[in-house]
């Protein structure tokens, strides 16, 4: 328990074991003054996530016209990535218009496996 306090994480003991949980504070991003189109949007997303994850981790799930808006929603598998992996897709995405949906992650043996669900935003051409 000293362990995880000191790198602030909260320890439950569960009946399958026990758990480490990082709350994690993200800022909520200001609305942008112009969204960029769709298509951009995607081809940016694709483009850099290709240089860090494999194209079998990354998942086209659906778009959707929302008014003047396209909502395209993906999915990340992770299979066994570091955490500074996971931290670099989070400052390479970071300035693009996406909403995230929810994160399942599991770390074993210091290597996160799991599931990332997001959404990207854009204008209609």
């Amino acid at each position: 328990t000293d362990w995880a306090k000191q790198h602030y994480y909260d320890l439950h003991v569960t009946q399958k074991g026990a758990e480490l949980i990082l709350q994690s504070h993200l800022k909520k991003r200001q609305l942008p003054q112009q969204y960029p189109s769709s298509e951009m949007v995607v081809r940016t997303f694709m483009k850099r996530l290709s240089e860090i994850l494999t194209s079998d981790a990354i998942h086209v799930q659906e778009s959707q016209q929302q008014g003047k808006m396209k909502k395209t929603k993906f999915t990340l598998d992770l299979k066994e990535l570091s955490p500074d992996l996971l931290d670099l897709v989070g400052r390479e995405l970071g300035d693009l218009p996406l909403a995230l949906s929810s994160v399942h992650i599991h770390l074993e043996d210091g290597l996160i496996d799991g599931q990332i669900e997001l959404s990207l935003w854009g204008t209609t051409s």
